[in-house]
């Protein structure tokens, strides 16, 4: 009885210490990246609730820096491989018109005004030419199945570009991409508790792997973004005590504010400033 006991605990420790491996993040220096901890990032941009200033448009970006805040944005690739700055997969809650954003070419994109404006979907090399350095970024690399020509045109925009960046995905495949091409760019792990599944193998995917970030030994982020309100995470908390930065998405109210400040590190909020 006592060997069988004794093999129990040693394969019990035998899968803690792989399941420590598996999310293991990677190691960062975290004097350099002051910036990251000094801001608080207004999601999307600073827009307006009635989306007058829309979401992820120049208004918003521009609405940010002027009120001394980081900004999260989301990327894409355009069928004519330009990169443009949107959040969803179609363009109906933005336009009202039913159509998927990756089957679009930008000229088409530029079709359509967002939300209550005449504001347009915006290329990534207009923010970056707005924002100019003024405040950090933090960019969000949209899943695609054309990943790595989105990574690559990302990546050559940001290049030569002056001000504080990182990038993060909810796709461990592009955080991957980011190590193995540019390893000197900071780089995150979107994640949060999964509830809804197409099929048992999205479900495994979801569930299992990307909500306990244990595709973190193959993409090595520097930083967790997980959603704040799922926050009590294990894989989440032990990823902090193993050096990781910590970034939350995405706070509305007083509840969130009091909550994440202590255990963040960056914050992206979503909320008038009038």
């Amino acid at each position: 009885m006592l060997y069988g006991l004794f093999i129990v605990v040693v394969l019990l420790l035998f899968l803690w210490m792989v399941y420590l491996l598996l999310i293991m993040p990677a190691k960062v220096d975290k004097s350099k990246y002051k910036w990251f901890t000094s801001y608080k990032y207004a999601h999307r941009g600073l827009f307006t609730h009635d989306q007058t200033i829309p979401e992820n448009s120049l208004p918003a970006f521009k609405r940010a820096v002027e009120n001394g805040y980081g900004i999260e944005l989301d990327v894409r690739i355009s069928t004519d491989d330009q990169i443009y700055v949107f959040h969803d997969d179609t363009l109906t809650r933005m336009t009202g018109v039913d159509k998927k954003t990756e089957t679009l070419s930008y000229p088409e994109l530029l079709e359509y005004k967002l939300g209550n404006s005449d504001a347009k979907i915006p290329l990534f090399s207009e923010v970056l030419e707005i924002v100019n350095g003024k405040t950090p970024l933090i960019v969000e690399l949209k899943k695609s199945k054309r990943y790595p020509e989105l990574c690559q045109k990302t990546y050559d925009l940001l290049k030569n570009y002056k001000g504080n960046y990182c990038i993060e995905s909810f796709d461990p495949r592009i955080v991957k991409w980011f190590k193995d091409n540019a390893p000197e760019i900071l780089r995150g792990q979107l994640s949060m508790r999964y509830k809804k599944f197409k099929s048992f193998g999205d479900f495994i995917y979801k569930k299992i792997i990307l909500e306990n970030l244990l595709s973190n030994c193959s993409a090595k982020p520097h930083f967790i973004a997980y959603r704040w309100k799922d926050m009590d995470k294990l894989s989440l908390r032990l990823c902090k005590k193993l050096g990781a930065f910590m970034a939350c998405w995405t706070v509305k109210d007083k509840e969130g504010w009091e909550k994440t400040e202590p255990f963040f590190d960056g914050i992206i909020f979503e909320s008038d400033v009038d």
